[in-house]
């Protein structure tokens, strides 16, 4: 078997490589390197049978020393009547054995398993010689394509296909983390075009899920509205529910506490200040059982934005109610405390909520012996599922209704004429309340209905009525 190349593996020092195969002309002789030939202005001979590189090889790099005799035409051409001389019957017969022995070569590299570093070059495959059909299953691997040679221009339009992708193929770590992906890469654009479906078009991160709509389970997480106080401060008392910002409760023991909606309304917040002798003290938020009962059996989330000038730690809770929307007993569901700071920060944490939660969940932040300095609380939001999403803000009037569900700010005087020591009269709240509410005014209520009240009071023409409260 006759020799036409000589192959090297460059370290990166040597610039000087032999070869043993015989040539008619220097320009016969061809570089390549990792399967790229080179200009002659690259190398030169340091002998006849030594190609010497300007620059030395890069470790690792495929070098090859190969002929490929010019066929063009044969060295000699003889004439009538013109001397045959030995040496042009010589070249013109060696001219043909080293084509053919060339040709046996590039037979020899493509045979599988026997292809030598940079033995395929572009320069020696025909156009269209290399198709599908001449391509054996599995023949092409990710090990035998280099980086970057696989490029866009070279993949027909509609050439891969999900039928030409298997299953699991195309992993996370097989797309560029930088926008691979883009919008602008997926025909429709998604960002001018719109998905059309024969049928549903369900998402799993959308529906009933992280980002559906109305998944904030907390009524006023945001402290914007503030029916009883409008901003003003009020004392907690010692050991009683007293009710702030609407929804929200503040309890304490041993001393009270002052508790203040502030903020503007880009961003309110509920303001807490302790006080000497204050042994406990807790924030409270009842959610009733119809807006709970579906989540039970499930995971859920709690978030909220808190900070501290005096607590490094607080615990929060979740506790369902023992019979349905009567919190005045209840299960502790789960308890974490919380490493917090001086800055407003959102925390998180998930609960597993059991079938009992079905009864109605309270929201207990605990401050403990709460004796000195501030906390504040704000987007609070309890939703389904144990991943974080932005705090839900719903319009104000949604807000608001949701409010007075449970508590109504009335502030309406009526004088009627009285018969008998008697007033009566009807008024209708603005939103049906969750329950019949307790009404209170300037007068004593009795025959309370859901739409509305009869008042009852003495001979006085004047009555005021304040607020019709229905909280859990």
């Amino acid at each position: 078997m006759a020799t036409t190349q000589n192959t090297y593996t460059g370290n990166g020092s040597l610039t000087e490589y032999s070869f043993t195969f015989p040539y008619l002309e220097e320009s016969d002789v061809r570089v390549s390197l990792d399967g790229v030939d080179q200009l002659t202005t690259a190398y030169s001979f340091a002998n006849a049978t030594t190609i010497s590189f300007n620059t030395a090889p890069a470790n690792g790099v495929a070098i090859r020393i190969y002929r490929q005799t010019a066929q063009e035409a044969p060295p000699a051409t003889f004439f009538a009547g013109s001397a045959i001389r030995a040496s042009d019957l010589n070249d013109n017969f060696l001219q043909q054995l080293y084509v053919a022995q060339e040709t046996d070569q590039i037979a020899r590299n493509l045979t599988a398993g026997d292809i030598a570093p940079g033995g395929i070059t572009n320069a020696l495959l025909a156009d269209d010689a290399v198709t599908t059909a001449k391509i054996a299953d599995l023949n092409v691997t990710t090990a035998k394509i280099n980086d970057s040679a696989v490029t866009t221009a070279k993949i027909n339009d509609s050439a891969v296909t999900s039928a030409k992708i298997a299953d699991g193929t195309i992993v996370n770590a097989d797309v560029n983390a930088s926008a691979a992906i883009a919008g602008t890469k997926v025909s429709p654009d998604f960002g001018s075009q719109n998905i059309t479906t024969t049928g549903d078009a369900t998402i799993g991160s959308l529906n009933g899920g992280q980002l559906a709509g109305t998944r904030n389970r907390i009524i006023n997480g945001d402290m914007r509205i503030d029916q009883r106080n409008d901003g003003a401060a009020v004392s907690s008392g010692i050991s009683t529910l007293t009710y702030t910002a609407d929804r929200w409760s503040v309890a304490a023991n041993g001393a009270a506490v002052t508790v203040q909606r502030l903020g503007t309304a880009a961003e309110y917040y509920l303001n807490v200040t302790g006080a000497a002798s204050v042994t406990a003290c807790n924030i409270r938020h009842r959610i009733e059982s119809k807006n709970i009962a579906d989540l039970a059996g499930s995971t859920v989330t709690l978030s909220f934005k808190c900070s501290s000038s005096s607590l490094t730690s607080l615990s929060t809770a979740l506790v369902y109610a023992d019979s349905v929307d009567n919190f005045a007993t209840g299960t502790v569901i789960s308890s974490v405390n919380i490493s917090i700071t001086s800055t407003p920060t959102i925390y998180s944490t998930s609960f597993s909520l059991p079938a009992n939660a079905a009864n109605g969940v309270q929201v207990i932040f605990s401050l403990g012996a709460f004796t000195s300095g501030t906390f504040t609380l704000t987007d609070v939001q309890l939703e389904p599922g144990s991943i974080v999403t932005p705090f839900e803000r719903r319009s104000y009037g949604d807000e608001l209704a949701l409010c007075q569900r449970y508590y109504e700010s009335i502030g309406a005087t009526y004088s009627i004429a009285s018969q008998a020591n008697v007033v009566n009269f009807w008024h209708s709240f603005k939103v049906t309340k969750r329950a019949d509410p307790t009404v209170t005014g300037s007068r004593t209520f009795t025959g309370i209905t859901v739409q509305g009240f009869s008042a009852y009071t003495d001979s006085s023409t004047t009555t005021t009525v304040d607020n019709a409260s229905a909280e859990l």
